[in-house]
C-alpha cells in the first residue's frame, strides 16, 4: 500500500498537514539534542524524513522500512544531500529486526508505530535493541481530547483526507487507511502503559497541534518495570 503511494507521499504529507509535518519533526530534532555521536535507528522510515536529518546532525543513522520504493526515495533524497556516508537503508520488518541486542543509542519512529501489526512485539524489539540508557522517540498521530476540535478532526479525515488523497494520489484506499488508523490508535496513556510494561520510562508525552500529533520520549530501563513519567 504505501509503495503504490510513495510518488506522491512526501507532497501528501506536506499538503494534508498544512506542512505541520516539518514543524513536528523539527520538535523530534530538538528532542536529541547530543553533543555526541550516536547510533541511531530510525523505524519506519519511508521516504526519510526523519533519518536524513539526523544524519545531517552528524549521527550513523540506520533507516528500516518494508517498502523498496520508499526506501528508494530516501535513498535519492540522501545522494542530493551528500550524506551517503554512515546513513544505511533496510528493507526490513519492525516486528523482527536484524540487529544484535543493544546496539542503538536512540531509536526513532515517525508515524510508523499504528502501523504495527503486533504493539507488543513491536515494541518488544524495539527495546531489545535499544541499549540500556537509551532513548526512544515517538512521534505519532492521535485524536484531539478537545470535544469540539475532535468533532471537526474525525470529519476532516473521514471526508477531506480520503478525497484529496485519493485524487492527488490515485490511491483513496490508503488514505482511507490512514483515516481509519488514526481514530482507531490508542490513546495517549495506553501508549505509556505499553511502554512502560515493556521496559521503558517514558520522561514525556507532548501533545503537538491541539493533539493532533504527540511525541513521546522514553529511556531504557529494567524490563516489565513500571515507571513514573512526565505528562506534558
Amino acid at each position: 500500500m504505501f509503495s503504490s503511494i510513495a510518488h506522491k507521499y512526501d507532497f501528501l504529507n506536506h499538503l494534508l498537514s498544512l506542512n505541520f509535518d516539518r514543524k513536528w519533526r523539527r520538535t523530534v530534532f530538538k528532542l536529541v539534542n547530543s553533543p555526541e555521536i550516536l547510533t541511531v535507528l530510525d523505524l519506519c522510515t519511508g521516504t526519510g524524513d526523519l533519518a536524513i536529518v539526523l544524519r545531517a546532525m552528524g549521527h550513523r543513522v540506520f533507516g528500516v522500512d518494508l517498502s523498496e520504493k520508499m526506501l528508494r526515495l530516501a535513498g535519492k533524497k540522501a545522494e542530493k544531500r551528500k550524506i551517503t556516508d554512515n546513513f544505511f537503508l533496510i528493507k526490513g520488518n519492525a516486528l523482527s529486526l536484524p540487529f544484535k541486542d543493544g546496539v542503538f543509542d536512540l531509536i526513532t519512529i515517525g508515524f510508523g508505530l499504528r502501523n504495527f501489526s503486533s504493539y507488543e512485539t513491536g515494541i518488544s524489539e524495539i527495546v531489545r535493541v535499544l541499549k540500556r540508557g537509551g532513548k526512544l522517540i515517538i512521534l505519532e498521530f492521535s485524536m484531539p481530547e478537545n470535544r469540539i476540535f475532535s468533532l471537526l478532526y474525525s470529519v476532516y479525515l473521514g471526508k477531506i483526507l480520503p478525497f484529496i488523497g485519493g485524487i492527488v494520489s490515485g490511491s483513496k484506499g490508503a488514505y482511507e487507511y490512514l483515516s481509519s488508523s488514526i481514530r482507531g490508535f490508542m490513546k495517549k496513556d495506553e501508549v505509556i502503559r505499553l511502554l512502560e510494561r515493556a521496559g521503558i520510562r517514558v520522561m514525556d508525552s507532548r501533545a503537538l497541534t491541539g493533539g493532533i500529533a504527540i511525541v513521546y520520549t522514553g529511556i531504557k530501563q529494567g524490563f516489565g518495570v513500571r515507571m513514573p513519567y512526565i505528562n506534558s
